[in-house]
């Protein structure tokens, strides 16, 4: 639908990051374990609850939106492979 740019993976387990890794190469993945969750704001995320996996340019990371996004830009993710 595009309404969003990125896309979420659901029930996250990392068993499948072997299928999430190659299709970040094209869009923005959240994978979003049992749990968790993502709160988005005007179509952008701000805020989770627990940890949430952060899939782009084929790698992963932890989220970490403890700000909330400000004139200066979003927080980043944390590499953690």
């Amino acid at each position: 639908m595009g309404l969003v740019g990125f896309s979420v993976e659901v029930h996250y387990e990392d068993n499948i990051d072997g299928e999430l890794i190659p299709l970040s190469n094209d869009r923005k993945i959240y994978a979003i374990p049992n749990g968790s969750a993502i709160f988005t704001k005007n179509g952008e995320p701000f805020k989770v609850t627990n940890d949430i996996y952060s899939f782009q340019n084929m790698k992963k990371g932890i989220v970490n939106f403890q700000v909330i996004k400000t004139n200066a830009g979003w927080p980043g993710t944390e590499g953690i492979g």
